[in-house]
């Protein structure tokens, strides 16, 4: 998450389009080994846990006007709402979110069923488009078809 973090920071600048797809824990352990943790009898291990650099919220602070940001998010209760209140707080331009819960969607399948939500006329009201289950592939088309008309007809905020 660290060097994703650093990457993105580092070439954000240049970018007209960013998707930031890739599922980054939200937390990773405080201290890390390099050897391997024994037993040594125990049969249990308390583990603590700091949050990662929120790389779509860096994004969205320092995207220009010019530049567009398409965020992901995975849930698994209250897609819509909050998908809506991802949206918003990370000044994304679209957000496509999925439910791991609804059958077809998520990582454990070559399909994905996922709700498109892009700014609407207020912060607390954005359009929303649910799309139907289709193959990864196809997808991937449809929301980059989707980000190039925004792009062309100047919807960004």
């Amino acid at each position: 998450a660290q060097q994703m973090f650093n990457a993105v920071q580092e070439h954000f600048t240049q970018a007209d389009l960013t998707i930031m797809a890739a599922a980054v824990g939200d937390f990773r352990p405080i201290e890390q080994s390099s050897e391997k943790i024994k037993k040594n009898g125990r049969s249990s291990i308390e583990l603590e846990l700091t949050s990662n650099p929120d790389i779509l919220a860096w994004a969205g602070e320092h995207k220009r006007p010019d530049q567009t940001l398409c965020g992901f998010a995975m849930e698994t209760r209250d897609l819509e709402t909050n998908a809506a209140k991802k949206l918003a707080s990370k000044h994304c331009d679209m957000l496509a979110a999925n439910n791991l819960r609804t059958p077809g969607a998520g990582f454990a399948a070559d399909t994905n069923v996922v709700t498109v939500l892009t700014p609407g006329e207020t912060a607390d009201r954005p359009n929303i488009e649910r799309w139907s289950k289709m193959g990864k592939d196809a997808l991937a088309k449809r929301i980059l078809v989707k980000l190039a008309a925004m792009r062309a007809d100047g919807e960004r905020r």
